[in-house]
C-alpha cells in the first residue's frame, strides 16, 4: 500500500491556497459597503485564516520551510533574514502603535471603507512568510507569475483597449475599471505590472530554446504594452510621477553599468544618457506648462500631467492635511503615534483656520487618509514605526545593489523606488498591500544564491513521532489554532460581511427616499450582528438619523435614545461621534432639559478634539442658548463664525439675532435680523422683531416704518399695530 506523504499534502495545500488569491482582484462585493475594498479583503482574511493551521503544520515538523531569521557577521551573508526582521520589526511597531494610540478598536480593525488595520495587515505578513516557505524554486516562483501576469492583463486590457482605444479615452486621462470603481486604486495595482512583467520574462526564457525565447520576447513585448497603455489610460499622477523617476533612475543605472571602454560601450552609455536627457528635459517643458497651447488643448493628458506641479502649492488640501499631521507630532504622540488608521484625529487636533475653508460641494473636508502614506506612517506610528517602515526599503535596495545585479533584479529594485515615490502622493489599499508582499517574496528569492531549490524536500514519511516535547507542543498549538479558526471565521468575517449588508440596504434604503424608520430597522439589525466594524455603523447610522431629524419630535425619542446610546460606545477621541451624540443630545433636551449636561460634556470633547471645525461651537451655541446662558452661547457662536460657519437659512439668522439682542450687542443683532428677512421678507415675526428692536435703539421712525410694512402684509393685526404705534410715540 502506498504511504500518504503528509508533508506533500501540506505543502500542495498551502501552494494552491496562495495561488487562489490571484483571484483577488476580481471580487466585487455588490452586496455590502464599499465593493471594491470591504469583499476583496475579507476574501483574502478568510483565505490566510483556512490555511493557517496547514501552513504552521508544515513549518513546526518541517523545520527546512521555516522562513530564515538567523544571520552572520556580515548582513550580506544573511540578506533574507535581514529583510526577515525588518518586516517584523513593522509589525512590531504597528502592533505597538495601537496598543498606545488613540483609537485601538478603529487601529486594529480598520474600517470598511479603508480595510487596512492591523488586522487585515497581519493576514499580509502572514501571506508573506507562506510566500516564502513554500515557493522554493524558479520553477515555483514561475507559475505563480504566470497567473500573477495574467490576472494583470485583463485588467489591463479592460482599461487601455476598452476605455482607452473603444471607448476613445487613450490620451483624454479618462478611464474607469469595474474591479476597482476608482482610478486611483487601479493605478497603484498597474503600477507593479510594468515592473513584475520584465520579472516574468527573465524567469519564463531561461532554459529555453532560442525560438522559443524569440515567442516569448514578443509575448513579453506585448503584454508590457498594454500594461503602459492602462497607466497611461488610467491617467494616475502619482503612478506616472513614480514610474518617470523609476525610469530616469533605471537608464542611469544602466548607462554606468558599461565599465570598459569598447566603442559599443560608449554608444549604449551615450544613447541612456541623450533619453535621460530628453525626458527630463520634455517633462519639465511639460509639467511647467511650456509647450505650445495647442498641445495641451490637442492631447488633455497633457494637462494632467501639468497638474502634477500644483501638488507644489502650499495652499493645496494635501499639502495643507500634510503640514496638520506634521503639527499635530507633539512629545505625547512622537515616538509612537496616533495609532493606524487614526490620521484624522492627527488632521483635526491643531488649530488651523485654513482648515475650516476648505470645502467640496460646500461641505467641510476631512482627511482619514494623508495622502501620502510614509507621511501617514509618521503620524499614525511614530518616530518608532516610520523608521521600521523606511528599513524595508532600505533593506531591499541596500541589500539588491550588495549582491550582484542580475537582469530581474534591476526591475526589482526599480519597482520598490517607483511604488515608494507614488506612494508620496496616495496611500495603500488591500490589492497594493498583496502587490507589495508578493513583491517582498520576489526580493526574498532573488537574495538566495542559486536559481535551484534551497533546501531538498524531505520525502516518504507517513507519520512523525511526537516522542519530543516540541512535537506535542505543535501538535497543541495547531489544535487550538483548528479550533480558534472557525470561531474567527464565524464572528470576525462571517458576521462582518452580513452586518455590511444590512448596512449596505440602510444605505440604499435612504438614497431611495425611504422614511428614516426604514433605514434606521436595517441599521438595527446591522448592529445585532456584533460586527468588529460596529463603531462605524454606528457613525453611519447617526449621520442617517441626523440627516432626516430636524427637531424633536415624540415619535422619534426612541430612535434618538438608542442612537445616543451607540455613540456612548464609540471612542471618546473621534471628533464625529462626539459632535453628533452632543447634537442628538441637544435634540433630547426639548422634551427633558437635563440632556444639556451631556450635550455640553459631548461637544467640548468635540471642540477639544477639531478646533478648527464650527459644528461643535454651533452645537454648543445650541445647548447654551437651552440652558439661557446668553453670554456663553454668544462666545460659541463667535468661535463658530470665526471658523468658517455660514448662516444660510432665516431660522440660523433668528438664532444670532436673538443672542446677540438678549446680550446688549444690538447692531448686531438688527444685522441679522435684517438678513433673515431678506431670506423671508413677508415674515411679519420678523418685521415685528425688527421694529421692537429699532424702538429699543430709539430709531422711532425705523420702527414706525417696520410696523406699516407688518400693518400692509397683514391687515388683520391692524389693532396690534397701532397699539404699538401710540406707544412708540
Amino acid at each position: 500500500m502506498k504511504k500518504i506523504n503528509i508533508e506533500k499534502i501540506l505543502l500542495w495545500i498551502v501552494r494552491a491556497g496562495l495561488c487562489a488569491s490571484l483571484v483577488l482582484p476580481f471580487i466585487v462585493s455588490k452586496q455590502t459597503l464599499f465593493p471594491h475594498i470591504f469583499g476583496r479583503a475579507l476574501y483574502f482574511q478568510i483565505l490566510i485564516e483556512v490555511l493557517l493551521p496547514f501552513w504552521a503544520a508544515l513549518v513546526w515538523f518541517w523545520p527546512q520551510y521555516r522562513p530564515k531569521v538567523t544571520w552572520s557577521a556580515r548582513l550580506t551573508r544573511s540578506p533574507q533574514a535581514l529583510l526577515n526582521w525588518s518586516i517584523l520589526a513593522f509589525f512590531a511597531a504597528l502592533i505597538l502603535s495601537t496598543l498606545l494610540g488613540a483609537d485601538s478598536v478603529r487601529s486594529f480593525w480598520g474600517t470598511q471603507e479603508r480595510m487596512t488595520g492591523v488586522f487585515t495587515l497581519l493576514h499580509f505578513g502572514f501571506f508573506y512568510f507562506m510566500l516564502i516557505s513554500v515557493f522554493r524554486s524558479q520553477k515555483d516562483w514561475l507559475w505563480f507569475l504566470r497567473g500573477l501576469i495574467v490576472a494583470g492583463i485583463i485588467i489591463s486590457s479592460h482599461i487601455f483597449i476598452y476605455f482607452g482605444l473603444f471607448k476613445g479615452n487613450f490620451l483624454r486621462g479618462e478611464s474607469a475599471s469595474f474591479w476597482f470603481g476608482n482610478k486611483g486604486l487601479a493605478g497603484s495595482f498597474l503600477l507593479f505590472f510594468v515592473f513584475l512583467t520584465p520579472v516574468w520574462w527573465f524567469y519564463e526564457r531561461m532554459e529555453k530554446t532560442k525560438f522559443i525565447q524569440r515567442i516569448i520576447f514578443l509575448v513579453f513585448v506585448l503584454t508590457e504594452f498594454i500594461f503602459l497603455g492602462a497607466v497611461i489610460t488610467n491617467a494616475t499622477r502619482a503612478v506616472w510621477v513614480g514610474l518617470f523617476i523609476a525610469a530616469i533612475l533605471g537608464l542611469l543605472i544602466l548607462s554606468f553599468s558599461f565599465k570598459n571602454k569598447t566603442g559599443k560601450s560608449k554608444i549604449y552609455k551615450g544613447s541612456f544618457l541623450t533619453v535621460v536627457i530628453v525626458l527630463m528635459l520634455f517633462s519639465a517643458l511639460t509639467v511647467f506648462g511650456k509647450l505650445p497651447t495647442q498641445l495641451y488643448q490637442t492631447f488633455p493628458l497633457l494637462n494632467t500631467a501639468r497638474s502634477i506641479v500644483t501638488t507644489l502649492n502650499a495652499d493645496n488640501t494635501r499639502i495643507m492635511s500634510w503640514t496638520q499631521g506634521l503639527r499635530s507630532l507633539k512629545s505625547k504622540h512622537i515616538l509612537f503615534g496616533y495609532g493606524p488608521e487614526n490620521y484624522y484625529i492627527a488632521h483635526n487636533k491643531p488649530f488651523n483656520i485654513k482648515v475650516s475653508q476648505l470645502r467640496m460641494y460646500d461641505v467641510m473636508l476631512d482627511f482619514d487618509k494623508a495622502h501620502n502614506q510614509p507621511l501617514e506612517n509618521l503620524v499614525d506610528m511614530g518616530i518608532i514605526g516610520f523608521l521600521a517602515y523606511m528599513l524595508i526599503f532600505v533593506v531591499v535596495v541596500w541589500m539588491s545593489f550588495k549582491l550582484p545585479i542580475t537582469n530581474y533584479q534591476l526591475p526589482i529594485i526599480l519597482l520598490f523606488i517607483a511604488y515608494f515615490i507614488h506612494l508620496l502622493f496616495t496611500f495603500d489599499t488591500p490589492s497594493s498591500y498583496w502587490l507589495f508582499f508578493i513583491s517582498l517574496g520576489l526580493v526574498y528569492y532573488t537574495m538566495t544564491l542559486s536559481d535551484e531549490p534551497r533546501i531538498a524536500l524531505v520525502r516518504g514519511k507517513l507519520t512523525r513521532s511526537f516522542s519530543s516535547s516540541r512535537d506535542i507542543i505543535g501538535a497543541i498549538l495547531i489544535t487550538v489554532l483548528i479550533i480558534i479558526i472557525p470561531i474567527s471565521l464565524y464572528f470576525i468575517n462571517f458576521k462582518s460581511y452580513k452586518a455590511s449588508n444590512k448596512t449596505a440596504i440602510a444605505q440604499a434604503a435612504a438614497n431611495a427616499s425611504q422614511p428614516i424608520e426604514t433605514s434606521f430597522n436595517f441599521y438595527y439589525q446591522a448592529l445585532q450582528e456584533k460586527s468588529v466594524f460596529a463603531f462605524e455603523i454606528r457613525t453611519m447610522m447617526a449621520m442617517e438619523v441626523l440627516e432626516n431629524i430636524k427637531q424633536y419630535d415624540p415619535r422619534t425619542r426612541d430612535m434618538l435614545m438608542y442612537t445616543a446610546a451607540e455613540l456612548e460606545k464609540n471612542s471618546k477621541n473621534s471628533y464625529h461621534s462626539q459632535l453628533m451624540l452632543g447634537t442628538i443630545y441637544n435634540l433630547l433636551s426639548a422634551a427633558d432639559q437635563r440632556y444639556y449636561s451631556q450635550a455640553l460634556e459631548a461637544l467640548m470633547r468635540a471642540q477639544a478634539l477639531a478646533p478648527s471645525r464650527h459644528q461643535p461651537y454651533t452645537e454648543l451655541f445650541s445647548a447654551y442658548l437651552g440652558l439661557n446662558k446668553f453670554d456663553d452661547a454668544r462666545q460659541a457662536v463667535e468661535k463658530a463664525l470665526e471658523v468658517g460657519y455660514e448662516p444660510k437659512i432665516a431660522p440660523q439668522f433668528l438664532g444670532l439675532a436673538f443672542i446677540y439682542g438678549q446680550t446688549g450687542y444690538l447692531d448686531q443683532s438688527l444685522q441679522y435680523y435684517q438678513k433673515a428677512l431678506e431670506i423671508e421678507p413677508q415674515n411679519i415675526k420678523i418685521l415685528g422683531s425688527i421694529a421692537a428692536l429699532h424702538k429699543e435703539m430709539g430709531n422711532k421712525e425705523k420702527a414706525r416704518q417696520a410696523a406699516e410694512q407688518i400693518l400692509k402684509i397683514e391687515p388683520a393685526m391692524e389693532g396690534e399695530v397701532r397699539e404699538f404705534l401710540e406707544i412708540l410715540e
